[in-house]
């Protein structure tokens, strides 16, 4: 019983940072974006997990990366924002066919729900990210790359939910 539990988050915690590091980051878009997966590990975790338990499997993940990336605690600390602002995104999609136990996926809530949940985090982390990469809040007017980050990141992280969740009947 408990090897089903933690085994699709284990295979997915791996899956996504082998995605982020190895794949994402050596793709050139031809200027500075940078589509990041990996945010939808913690975002489709079940709304009654503990929450110990996703900061620090996230953290770790965001660890693993900045490793991996060379990125001294930036992707750490985006993420630690977005986990702890978790809560408020999941009262905002307001959830109501969702078991609190159940993980957040497409075929539970609204796509636009969805959508628009995984957009705004992934928003927050880009405008963090961005900020701290430049240690300055000027650093807020390359707004087109945050813009084209977000929403590239976004429909990747989208699309990829889709292909890999199972569909289940309502």
């Amino acid at each position: 019983m408990l090897n089903r539990l933690i085994s699709p988050y284990i295979l997915r915690f791996f899956a996504l940072v082998f995605a982020q590091v190895f794949i994402l980051d050596e793709v050139y878009l031809g200027m500075e974006l940078h589509p990041v997966i990996y945010l939808l590990f913690p975002l489709t975790m079940p709304p009654g997990e503990d929450k110990f338990k996703i900061l620090l499997s996230s953290f770790t993940m965001a660890l693993l990366i900045d490793i991996f990336l060379d990125t001294l605690g930036l992707h750490s600390s985006a993420m630690l924002l977005m986990i702890l602002l978790r809560p408020i995104g999941l009262k905002s999609i307001r959830i109501k066919t969702l078991d609190i136990n159940e993980e957040i996926t497409i075929q539970k809530i609204p796509i636009l729900s969805f959508s628009l949940y995984i957009l705004t985090f992934t928003l927050v982390h880009q405008i963090y990210y961005i900020i701290l990469s430049n240690l300055n809040i000027g650093a807020i007017v390359q707004w087109k790359y945050i813009f084209l980050n977000t929403i590239l990141s976004s429909l990747i992280m989208v699309l990829i939910h889709i292909i890999f969740t199972k569909k289940n009947k309502r």
